[in-house]
C-alpha cells in the first residue's frame, strides 16, 4: 500500500479558494484602461457651471435693475459676459452629454 503525504499550512483558507496564477506570454500587457473623466461627467461638469454662470449673471443684472428701479432710476449693469460664458458652457454640456 503506497502511502500519501498530506502537506499542512499554517494559515487557514477561511473558505476561499486561491486561483492558481496563470503563465503569460512574456511581454504581454494588461488592456488598457482609460483615463481621466469620461465624456458625459466633463459634459455634466459643463452643465453644471455653465447654469452657474448664467444664473449669475441674470441675477446680477436684475439685482442692479432693482436697485436703480427702486431710486427712481438711474444705471445699472448687465452681465453680459457672464450670461454667454454660461449660455455657451451649457450649450457644450449638453452636446457633450448627449453625443456619448
Amino acid at each position: 500500500m503506497a502511502q500519501t503525504a498530506y502537506q499542512t499550512t499554517t494559515q487557514p483558507s477561511f473558505g476561499r479558494k486561491v486561483a492558481a496564477a496563470k503563465a503569460k506570454p512574456p511581454g504581454t500587457r494588461p488592456p488598457a484602461t482609460p483615463r481621466g473623466p469620461s465624456v458625459s461627467t466633463a459634459g455634466h461638469g459643463d452643465i453644471v457651471h455653465g447654469a452657474l454662470w448664467l444664473a449669475g449673471g441674470i441675477a446680477v443684472t436684475l439685482g442692479t435693475y432693482q436697485m436703480a428701479a427702486s431710486h427712481g432710476g438711474g444705471t445699472y449693469m448687465v452681465a453680459s459676459g457672464a450670461m454667454i460664458v454660461g449660455a455657451l458652457r451649457l450649450a457644450r454640456g449638453a452636446l457633450r452629454s448627449f453625443a456619448a
